[in-house]
């Protein structure tokens, strides 16, 4: 290859520079010379070129770590319409794909002592530690399922609407009415703002039909408060964030399959939201009928196009993808919620004591309540927030506008 090949050459190459652009990063000689000899590997010998299905493979090779989403779409956008690359094409392509990330691999530049930068986490994590955190729940599903013991079985405490409003709370006659309350908890120098949004009424009346339609203008409510504020000639410091991190979709234990209103609703709010589906007051159901009933519930989810939460993402860790295939295998979660505790073998148990046995909340023989709290708190909290802050934000984001330009 001509050793006069720069970062520039891109410009002159064949790919279509008139798409959106990345910024371009302009490569060192080194990290040139690394490209080249990586190209040199697969180019074509009689053309010098490398086909555009071999340009992800080529990138993973120097990256050395699984392309992310934004990564793959800026490769898809770039090698569109093109069946080869040469070399000035591939440096183009490489130079701007080092903006999507900061994995570069074999194009990292070493250092000869430490620097200190390695602090940034720690710096990062006292400033947020300091702000605090935000989690935002919406609850829907008929009444009579649980949902507020759930919630308070959840967190610990006296949390749902319910549970802080005793003798006056009442389900709506003709509407699905929405009411946020909103906490602050602190465990161990870690403060949470944990907002539930109940639906009393969701289900409840004669006429069902798009009784979900206050959930999803809710949510789109929160995103367009948001959306005003992010966009505000004076932008407050910290935007109070109310986007709804995730619904959870409380479902009867019927052991039959899903409603058409549970497969309505919930394909409409995943359009806004992540829904985790929950079967409720699972111990009513033998473990051979919750087993069938799950499965049925997961058959009835995939053929409406609903998908299960932790999703499938191309640059997760193996042992991430290892955790997510596991919690993806228990869902729906078949869970049972107490606030009652007893006493059982000397050991304070939560849980409810029938004329059958005691049935264990955490206990995972019993109900999948522990897997449930686990993943909403303990794995992926940040994961629910980056979904809906990055995915379901960004789709209303971008729609909005395209729709206000158009006006």
């Amino acid at each position: 290859h001509d050793s006069s090949v720069t970062a520039e050459m891109a410009d002159e190459g064949s790919l279509d520079l008139q798409k959106p652009s990345l910024h371009k990063i302009a490569l060192s000689p080194i990290q040139l010379e690394v490209v080249k000899a990586a190209f040199a590997q697969v180019a074509n010998a009689e053309t010098d070129t490398i086909h555009s299905n071999e340009a992800e493979g080529l990138v993973v090779q120097l990256f050395q770590h699984p392309l992310s989403e934004e990564v793959l779409d800026a490769i898809i956008l770039k090698t569109e319409g093109t069946q080869q690359l040469s070399l000035q094409d591939f440096v183009g392509l490489v130079s701007m794909l080092l903006s999507c990330t900061t994995h570069w691999g074999k194009l990292k530049t070493p250092t000869t002592g430490r620097v200190g930068f390695d602090t940034i986490g720690d710096q990062t994590l006292r400033k947020a530690l300091k702000r605090g955190f935000e989690f935002n729940i919406i609850v829907a599903g008929e009444s009579g399922l649980g949902k507020s013991t759930l919630i308070d079985t959840l967190f610990q405490g006296t949390f749902s609407r319910r549970a802080l409003t005793p003798g006056s709370y009442q389900i709506p006659d003709k509407t699905v009415e929405l009411h946020t309350t909103t906490h602050v908890v602190d465990e161990g120098g870690v403060r949470l703002r944990l907002s539930i949004t109940d639906t009393p009424g969701f289900g409840d009346q004669i006429n069902n039909n798009e009784c979900w339609r206050s959930v999803e203008a809710y949510i789109l409510q929160q995103f367009d408060l948001y959306f005003e504020q992010e966009n505000a000639i004076q932008r407050p410091s910290h935007i109070h964030d109310t986007r709804v991190h995730c619904c959870l979709y409380f479902i009867a234990p019927t052991g039959h399959s899903l409603k058409a209103l549970d497969i309505e609703s919930m394909r409409n709010i995943s359009q806004h939201a992540v829904v985790i589906p929950v079967v409720a007051k699972a111990d009513i159901l033998t473990l051979e009928e919750r087993a069938a009933f799950k499965q049925r519930i997961r058959e009835d989810l995939e053929h409406a196009g609903i998908p299960l939460f932790p999703f499938t993402r191309d640059d997760d860790e193996r042992e991430d993808t290892v955790l997510n295939e596991k919690i993806r295998a228990l869902a729906p979660f078949a869970v049972v919620g107490a606030n009652g505790v007893q006493n059982v073998d000397g050991k304070p148990t939560r849980g409810r004591l029938t004329k059958f046995g005691f049935v264990e909340v955490e206990n995972p023989v019993h109900c999948d309540f522990s897997a449930l709290r686990d993943m909403l708190v303990r794995t992926h909290m940040q994961d629910l927030r980056e979904v809906a802050m990055y995915a379901k934000y960004e789709e209303f984001r971008r729609a909005k506008i395209v729709r206000d330009s158009q006006q």
